[in-house]
């Protein structure tokens, strides 16, 4: 299969940072052709986004 996806996970690595990839997919197309995902799903991700950069902004306040 081949896979158009990347990721600059690798160059953090390198480095031993660890790395979390996280985001909204369908398992069966991802990084084929015709890829595709759910708008809910994308709005799931974005809270999570958001929320997570708050309580990291907000921790300890």
């Amino acid at each position: 299969m081949l896979q158009w996806a990347s990721s600059d996970a690798r160059y953090f690595r390198r480095f031993d940072i660890p790395v979390l990839q996280y985001g909204p997919a369908d398992l069966p197309t991802i990084h084929g052709l015709n890829e595709k995902v759910l708008v809910e799903e994308i709005i799931a991700a974005a809270k999570v986004y958001v929320l997570t950069a708050v309580d990291y902004l907000t921790e300890g306040k």
